[in-house]
Parts: C-alpha cells; sequence; structure tokens
C-alpha cells in the first residue's frame, strides 16, 4: 500500500510552474520537438512572460499548459520553458531573485512531479538521483541475479529506441564516487599515519645509536649495510605509503567472492572431459549398461556447462566492478593530489604526466584486476590438466611438457620487450602532450612570430617517433599472440 502511495506522489499534478526563459508568441525562438509542435494552440491563445514570472496550472499537464497568470489572464505557454515550482520553499531571497528574472533556484523545484513535459528544469545532482529510478538489482531474486534478468527491461528499451540519461537507473551508494572516495581517503590516512610512526622510529632510533657512541653506530651501519640502497642523500630513510595495500583494504574483501568463483569455474572445466569420457565408455560398452547412466551423464554434461557459465558470468561481474571502483578511488586521489601540489611539485612532474595518470595508469588499474586471478589460475589448470593427461596418456605427457617449458621463456622474453616499448611509448606521449600543452598556452606568441611549421614539425616528429613505439609494439603483441594461439596445437601434435 506504501508502495502505490509513492508512485502516486512522485507524479503528482504540477499546481505552480515558473517561467525559465522570456517568450513572445510568434518571435521568440526556442526548441520545440515535433509533438509539441503539432499540438501547439493557436497564436492568439499564447501568454506573453518574462522570466522569473509564476503562473497557476488550471488544465492537463502536456507540452502547451493552460495557466493563470497572477493578474487573472489565462492562456497557454509551452511547458519546455518552464519548471514545476514548490511554493512551500519560496522565501523572501527567492522571490526576490525571480522578480528580478533572476535564475530559478533548484532547491525551489518541485522534485515530486513527473518532469517529462519539463526538459530544460534545472536540477541539482542530488535531485536528479532522486527522479533516477531505482535499480531492479537492488530487489532481484537470486534467480533474477544469477541470469541478469534485472536487465531485461533496459535492454528492451534499448532495443526499441536509443538510451537517454533520464533512462538510467539511480546508481547503488556502493558504486557512486562520493563514498567510494570517502572509504578510500579514511584507509589512504590510515597508510599516511602508519609510513610517519616507521619514520619517527627510525629518527627515534637513530638519534639514541647516534647518542651512545661512534662506536655502536659504525657497528650499526655494517650490520645494516644491505639497506644502504634505501637511504636518501642527506641520510634519511625513504617511507612511502603503499598504494596497493590501501587498495587491498578497501576492496580485497569484494574480491574473496570472485577468487571462489574462479576457482569453481576452473575446476568445472575438468569436469566436462570426465563426462564426456564417461559418455563414450558408455556407448562402447553398448547393452551391457542402463540407459539411465547414459541420460544422467549426457544431464550432467549440461548442468555443468550451465554452471560453469554462471559462475564465469558472475566472476567477471564482481572484477569488473571492483576494478571500476579502484579506477574511481585512484582518479580521485591523483585529482585530489593535483590541485594542492606546489610550485616546486609541479615543477617536477609535467601536465602529460598527470593527464596519463588519470586516463591511462588508472585503466590499467582497471583493466588488470580481471586477469590477476590467473596467476593462481593459470598453474591450477595446467597441473589439472598434466595430471588427467598422465592418467589417460602416462608417461608420453611429458614431452608435451617439455615444449610448453620450452616456450615458456620465449613467452617471457617477448612480454618483457613488450613491456620496455611500452614505457618508451608512454615517455613519448608525455613528452607530446607536454609540448602540446606548452603551444596551446603560448599560442598567442607562437602566431606572433609564425612559429608554426616548426612547432608543428616538432610535434609530428614526435609522434612518428610514437607511432614507430607503437608499431614494434604490435608486432611483438602479434608475435606474443600467435605464440599463445598455436601453443595448444604444437602440443596436441607432439602427444
Amino acid at each position: 500500500m506504501s508502495k502505490n502511495k509513492k508512485t502516486v506522489s512522485i507524479s503528482k499534478h504540477p499546481v505552480h510552474v515558473v517561467t525559465l526563459y522570456d517568450y513572445v508568441p510568434g518571435e521568440s525562438n526556442f526548441v520545440m520537438g515535433e509533438t509539441s509542435a503539432m499540438q501547439a494552440p493557436h497564436l492568439d491563445t499564447h501568454l506573453c512572460f518574462l522570466k522569473g514570472e509564476i503562473f497557476k496550472v488550471t488544465g492537463d499537464v502536456d507540452w502547451w499548459l493552460y495557466v493563470t497568470s497572477n493578474d487573472g489572464n489565462t492562456g497557454y505557454i509551452p511547458s519546455v520553458l518552464t519548471a514545476p515550482l514548490n511554493t512551500d520553499c519560496l522565501n523572501n531571497e527567492y522571490c526576490k531573485i525571480l522578480s528580478h528574472h533572476g535564475d530559478v533556484p533548484p532547491c525551489a523545484i518541485d522534485i515530486e512531479v513527473d518532469l517529462t513535459h519539463f526538459p530544460n528544469t534545472p536540477l541539482d545532482r542530488d535531485t536528479v538521483i532522486h527522479h533516477r529510478k531505482q535499480s531492479p538489482e537492488e530487489k532481484a531474486n537470486i534467480f533474477s541475479m544469477l541470469t541478469f534478468w534485472w536487465m531485461t527491461g533496459l535492454v528492451w528499451l534499448g532495443f526499441r529506441r536509443p538510451l537517454v540519461s533520464n533512462d538510467l537507473w539511480c546508481l547503488r551508494g556502493s558504486l557512486w564516487s562520493k563514498n567510494i572516495g570517502l572509504k578510500f581517503d579514511k584507509h589512504w590516512k590510515r597508510e599516511n599515519e602508519r609510513v610517519l610512526r616507521k619514520k619517527e622510529r627510525y629518527q627515534l632510533k637513530k638519534t639514541t645509536v647516534t647518542a651512545n657512541g661512534g662506536t655502536s653506530l659504525l657497528t650499526d651501519e655494517i650490520q645494516n649495510q644491505h639497506e644502504e640502497v634505501k637511504y636518501s642523500t642527506d641520510g634519511v630513510k625513504e617511507y612511502h605509503p603503499s598504494l596497493i595495500k590501501t587498495l587491498w583494504r578497501v576492496f580485497g574483501a569484494s574480491l574473496v567472492p570472485a577468487f571462489f568463483l574462479k576457482l569453481c569455474c576452473d575446476s568445472l572445466t575438468f569436469v566436462q572431459p570426465q563426462l564426456l569420457g564417461a559418455i563414450i565408455d558408455f556407448i562402447d560398452d553398448g547393452d551391457e549398461r542402463e540407459l539411465w547412466e547414459g541420460i544422467l551423464y549426457a544431464v550432467g554434461l549440461f548442468v555443468v556447462a550451465i554452471v560453469q557459465t554462471v559462475l564465469l558470468q558472475q566472476y567477471f561481474k564482481i572484477v569488473m566492478t571492483t576494478g571500476l571502483r579502484i579506477r574511481t578511488s585512484v582518479l580521485g586521489i591523483i585529482y585530489r593530489k593535483a590541485l594542492v601540489l606546489s610550485t616546486e611539485s609541479r615543477n617536477q612532474s609535467t601536465v602529460g604526466e598527470m593527464v596519463n595518470l588519470m586516463s591511462v595508469d588508472a585503466q590499467r588499474l582497471m583493466d588488470i584486476l580481471t586477469y590477476l586471478n590467473m596467476l593462481w589460475s593459470a598453474p591450477y589448470q595446467i597441473s589439472l590438466a598434466i595430471f588427467f593427461l598422465y592418467r589417460t596418456m602416462g608417461i608420453s605427457v611429458l614431452a608435451g611438457v617439455g615444449v610448453m617449458l620450452v616456450l615458456f621463456p620465449v613467452n617471457f622474453f617477448i612480454g618483457k620487450r613488450l613491456r620496455k616499448f611500452q614505457v618508451k611509448q608512454m615517455n613519448i606521449k608525455d613528452l607530446r602532450i607536454k609540448l602540446m600543452n606548452e603551444i596551446l598556452n603560448g599560442i598567442k606568441v607562437l602566431k606572433l612570430f609564425a612559429w608554426e611549421q616548426s612547432f608543428m614539425s616538432r610535434v609530428l616528429d614526435i609522434r612518428k617517433d610514437e607511432l614507430r613505439q607503437l608499431r614494434i609494439f604490435s608486432y611483438l603483441n602479434a608475435a606474443h599472440t600467435l605464440m599463445m594461439s598455436s601453443a595448444p596445437i604444437i602440443v596436441s601434435h607432439i602427444w
């Protein structure tokens, strides 16, 4: 019952509207949709108004509203030039703003009205979120969650017409950048405090050793020669807060279910060959075995495939959502840091480096999370594959294992080269963005001295070098992909 009441209150009839622009019938030019143009009444029934005037709606809500002005005049006004007004929120200050034809304060908008016929209504962020529908994921049952059935409505709507911003649902609170940033900042401050305490303990220890005499200091230095590389030129040990530790504390709990889903999915991958082998044995035995055994194996093969697909999609949903949250938190902390950098720090980092950190590096953190579990998943799958192959083929399986061991160093070498060329390409990209930023900032001087061709040639030279690195990277990546794709074929031929 309460649910129905809520639905009625959200789409209630607007009583008053406030004009957002000036309008003179037949003279004002404003964007009017096809539907509203067809429904337009005769010009003689239109009312002329200025920005900030308040009208009382006496007719139905449509693209043209039949209203009554404060002077008692009645007529039609276009709804696209108005916004629903909450008169209870009007105070003397807001009335003064409207009387001077100022902008309508967003807090004076009636947010419980359906804004379909009021597309130009000024709304703040909280109001926009209020008007968006609640995501059906929050109320979805277990079946809908596993099959993503809760997205069917949005997919079907996108099939019928292009989606717009108003069609999207309100994000869950855990995905809001505001909440993600607050949670990350909390743990990041703890990490900074931990590093600060380590620095203080080190300084205290160093001061105590120095006070005890030169012999103790010399002994301490001999015992800690392996730590000399961690000292800066002024003799202070370098400590830095760990981004990886902070990310794990914030998002690690979200990745634990993904770990178990991936483990189950990889295990089910080897159940299918066993069931297939059982079906082959059943067919070879002929009439010696009962029919229900074959049916059981076939149904089991189907069920395992379905369960494996469901688990894999849930795994990707978790890691991609967590990766998006990580990217959001990293973007936020980089942006906030860029706003408070001192002049000395700004001279140490270029604008291109900051842009790359926010656009490229943060995205890489999101992308790598999808395949991070391959660090343990790949050895696990290889071990299970070798075990089952050894049960089937015996000692001859070692030939295929030898081929894989030969391919590992080759792939490792190509991977190192890929990383090397990628770093070069990123450095060249930083240089190009820095040069372009300098050109745009000094464009007046550049045009004044006619240096366009000179700077254009410099930018093109850097771009050619960047393209050369990309070309080499693409060739190596293609070779790496070829090796990975051909490895199963080579191993199967040797076996």
